[in-house]
Order: structure tokens, then C-alpha cells, then sequence
């Protein structure tokens, strides 16, 4: 979250962070509530995000091994995208996320309620991606182009910080039942 805050105050739009869980992106935290342009959104609930349509959703696919990126696609060819209904895995979604992984970020444009764009890129750690992170601004407010160049080199920015953290992140070391770890000196 420090970094989302940290983000936000840079670029004012909602920051948010999702990862994956059963076949769909699950919001794990926004600065919404911080944000001084928010919608009001009390009916609107977008805590759990399309692989296929959604910003976040189509970052994990392209930057996840291509082994796991397929069995998804399989899955939600097979049993449908419960975040979206009405998505499908189509011809082009496969060429579709070549060009999320040459642009190095993946786009959103909401034409329903809330139209808001949205530009997402993956965090990455030992060849996985651990979640996505992403901007959200109103469309009407900013223009495509404009946003992408106000906001992209931000939103790259604190990918490259959290990635970077992660690698200097030792995660502590596991002692079995009954040991008492190791020698102190």
C-alpha cells in the first residue's frame, strides 16, 4: 500500500493492486478513498476483475509463463470468465496479449458505468507475476494519449520500486517443530 499512496499523490488518480485467485483478478487495495476525483460507486462492486477484459486481468496474462497464461485461457475457454460473462476467449486474444507484452502494459477503456481508463502493468518476482498494479482515471477528464503519457512513467516507476524491494526481501527462515533454529552466535 505504501507504494500505491505513494503513486497516487504523484499521479491523483485511484491506485490499486489486484492478484490472481480462481481464474480472476481480486482487488486486494485502492486508494479510492483517498482520491480527491473518485466516483461515487455504491453500486458498482469491481473487487473481482475479468482476465480478459480488464486491465489487470490481460497484464497477468501476458507477463505470466506461457504455460500458466494457457492452462488459464483453457480454463476460461472451457468454463467462461466469471468476472465477465460475456467474455470470451477469442482468435484474437492470444495476438492481443503479444501487444499488452510489446507496449509493456495493458489498457482498459470502460464504455459503461464507470467510464473510467485504466493502465495496468504486472509486478514480477522468480519468473512469476505476483500481482498487477494499475491507474485508474476518469475518461472524460483525460484523454488516452495524455494519460498514458502523465501517467505510464509513474505507474513503471513504482513497479520497478515494488520489484526491487522484492528482490532485497528475505523471507524469514523456517524452523521445523522441535528445532530450535539456528546456533545462535
Amino acid at each position: 500500500m505504501p507504494a500505491l499512496v505513494e503513486l497516487q499523490k504523484e499521479v491523483t488518480w485511484t491506485c490499486e493492486i489486484a492478484t490472481f485467485e480462481n481464474y480472476a483478478m481480486v482487488l486486494r487495495d485502492s486508494t479510492h478513498q483517498q482520491n480527491p476525483y473518485r466516483i461515487d460507486v455504491r453500486t458498482f462492486d469491481d473487487r473481482v476483475r475479468s482476465m480478459l477484459t480488464s486491465a489487470v486481468g490481460r497484464a497477468y496474462l501476458a507477463f505470466c509463463p506461457s504455460q500458466e497464461a494457457e492452462l488459464i485461457l483453457a480454463h476460461l475457454e472451457r468454463f467462461g470468465d466469471r468476472a465477465d460473462p460475456t467474455a470470451r476467449v477469442r482468435k484474437h486474444t492470444r495476438t492481443a496479449l503479444q501487444t499488452v507484452i510489446t507496449n509493456g502494459y495493458a489498457l482498459e477503456q470502460r464504455s459503461d458505468y464507470p467510464r473510467a481508463t485504466v493502465v495496468a502493468v504486472p509486478i514480477r518476482y522468480g519468473g512469476r507475476v505476483l500481482a498487477c498494479i494499475d491507474i485508474v482515471w476518469v475518461s472524460r477528464a483525460v484523454e488516452l494519449r495524455d494519460g498514458l503519457n502523465q501517467f505510464l512513467p509513474a505507474l513503471q516507476r513504482a513497479q520497478a520500486k515494488i520489484e526491487d524491494s522484492l528482490e532485497h526481501y528475505s523471507p524469514p527462515t523456517m524452523v521445523k517443530k522441535g528445532d530450535s533454529g539456528p546456533p545462535l552466535a
